[in-house]
């Protein structure tokens, strides 16, 4: 619970920063890059079955996931809904909506964008979470992910997620930590270059 707790605080700040960042930009240069989305949300869902047999020898290679046993690799795949295909430019998750989904890049990348304005405030790549935000401070989306070139996406459901032996759950969250430690660290970074 504590772990959870850490991450919902985190998340908030990350978002706060986030308008923060998005203001700073545009009072310095006037025009920052911007992405929007295509307008239709159609992905492809890939054949359920097969596509997990295929991300569960994708995940054993990726590096992130090096320290799950067996057990705990198959406890991961067990509780993956589906997977699917973006293409460039297609919408993944919208900022504004409820969302019940862990996300996980197994490859290619997506952006995050602002939420009203479409300013890229980041790119996350292979082997990154999203979607982690909403879920685990229960709130709306707070931003848009859009894929940057063809993207494949594992969806893991909250309920699955709760539903994983705790072993799996517990490293899957310190996973989550660090990585939301990893994003707070950047955005401190950029906020250090609207400071001074």
């Amino acid at each position: 619970k504590i772990k959870l707790q850490i991450i919902r605080q985190m998340s908030a700040i990350i978002h706060r920063q986030n308008i923060y960042l998005q203001e700073q930009r545009l009072q310095e240069s006037g025009s920052i890059p911007r992405i929007y989305g295509n307008a239709d949300d159609s992905h492809v869902e890939l054949d359920t079955s097969e596509s997990i047999r295929q991300s569960a020898k994708r995940l054993e290679k990726i590096p992130l996931f090096s320290g799950f046993s067996k057990f705990e690799m198959n406890s991961l795949v067990i509780a993956i809904d589906r997977i699917g295909k973006y293409a460039d430019g297609d919408i993944v998750l919208r900022e504004g909506r409820l969302n019940n989904v862990f996300y996980f890049i197994l490859e290619g990348s997506v952006y995050v964008t602002g939420a009203e304005s479409s300013t890229i405030l980041s790119t996350l790549k292979q082997g990154k979470f999203f979607g982690e935000m909403s879920v685990f401070s229960k709130s709306l989306v707070s931003a848009n992910i859009i894929s940057r070139g063809d993207a494949t996406i594992m969806m893991i459901p909250t309920d699955s997620f709760h539903a994983m032996p705790v072993e799996t759950r517990e490293k899957l969250l310190d996973l989550v930590l660090k990585q939301t430690i990893d994003r707070q660290s950047d955005q401190n970074m950029h906020m250090l270059k609207y400071s001074e």
